[in-house]
């Protein structure tokens, strides 16, 4: 992974933590489903390896929560062109529209 990979790595984890602390803290939670569309609205086109660190999840447990939204039209997957063996996960314009509408609701809430 490249420096400025890795540094972005952190900082979404940074983000990730902040917030489930945050969010914690106010009695509020968000579904493993919207955790994945606000961080893909904020870094879209991510692999599912570098998603799987930033949510701290299982591997397996990420699967099945994009297997779900893909099925639901919110993302896409994608075989990386550079890595056939990784998946690159993208938001849909539903995917989007969700994401930007959760993101608003939680800056109205607070």
């Amino acid at each position: 992974m490249s420096e400025l990979s890795d540094n972005l790595m952190k900082q979404l984890r940074f983000i990730t933590q902040a917030s489930n602390a945050f969010m914690h803290e106010h009695k509020q939670k968000l579904t493993g489903q919207q955790r994945v569309l606000a961080i893909l609205l904020h870094a879209d086109h991510l692999n599912q390896r570098d998603l799987t660190a930033i949510l701290a999840l299982r591997p397996s447990s990420l699967a099945e929560l994009l297997k779900k939204m893909e099925q639901n039209g919110d993302i896409i997957r994608n075989e990386d062109t550079t890595d056939k063996r990784s998946k690159l996960v993208t938001l849909t314009a539903q995917g989007r529209q969700k994401a930007q509408k959760n993101a608003d609701q939680k800056t109205a809430d607070y």
